[in-house]
């Protein structure tokens, strides 16, 4: 490492909002909170760009807040200023170094 820089780890969650892609998410979600890593998750259903339905799935701010992770209170920043980065989306364009692990349901 060049300096203080620190290499962030990445986890990408594939999900298609079934109850398997759920477990996997609070697996990934438990470790990216852990390792302060960029938490990716992508949404592999049937369902179009602008039909994605992420309110479906559980909040990222709730489950941090019922971890006592987060106060109820804390603004929307909070989560990437203090515990991880999380990024959703419906495509995946992998920079150079991708993922160093996928967390998927069974």
């Amino acid at each position: 490492m060049k300096g203080s820089q620190r290499i962030v780890p990445r986890i990408l969650v594939p999900t298609d909002f079934s109850t398997a892609s759920e477990r996997a998410f609070f697996c990934a979600l438990a470790l990216a909170v852990a390792r302060q890593a960029r938490l990716t998750m992508l949404h592999t259903g049937r369902e179009g760009r602008d039909a994605i339905p992420w309110n479906q799935f559980p909040g990222i701010r709730e489950t941090l807040t019922q971890w006592q992770r987060l106060p109820a209170d804390a603004p929307r920043t909070a989560v990437a200023e203090t515990v991880c980065h999380v990024t959703r989306t419906h495509s995946l364009m992998l920079p150079k170094r991708g993922p160093d692990l996928m967390a998927e349901g069974a």
